[in-house]
């Protein structure tokens, strides 16, 4: 499964077959195909980098009334049943120091991660270039 999660990532040809807005393709791209070469498949796979949560969600944000990043295609969750909303850097594996790597990837390509900027939803990673 990973293997095709993050070749199917790397060699995208239409940019809505997952992502509704064009902007993010080449960045989501740059960022799984930086993640594969930075991990091998089994470290992805161990870490559970591999583990896809949701990407496009058309839907408000949780207890409120705007719409979430989801619901522009502009997010990516991954592993979330071990990153959950609430936790922090406690308990979130994300915030354990082998995914620094990973989290300097997506920086590196407009993305910011809310459990860096803001100690929760550590599977939350989201567009920053509004």
């Amino acid at each position: 499964m990973a293997i095709i999660f993050f070749k199917h990532l790397a060699n995208l040809q239409n940019p809505r077959e997952l992502f509704r807005l064009v902007s993010v393709t080449e960045p989501l791209k740059a960022i799984f195909n930086d993640i594969l070469t930075t991990y091998s498949l089994a470290k992805i796979q161990e870490l559970g980098i591999d583990l896809f949560g949701d990407c496009f969600n058309f839907r408000q944000m949780r207890g409120g009334s705007n719409y979430s990043v989801h619901a522009w295609g502009l997010a990516i969750d991954l592993d979330p049943e071990r990153n959950q909303l609430k936790e922090t850097f406690k308990t979130a594996r994300f915030a354990r120091s082998e995914y620094k790597p990973m989290i300097d990837i997506f920086n590196k390509q407009g993305f910011i991660s809310l459990g860096k900027e803001k100690n929760y939803d550590w599977m939350h990673f989201q567009w920053n270039n509004f």
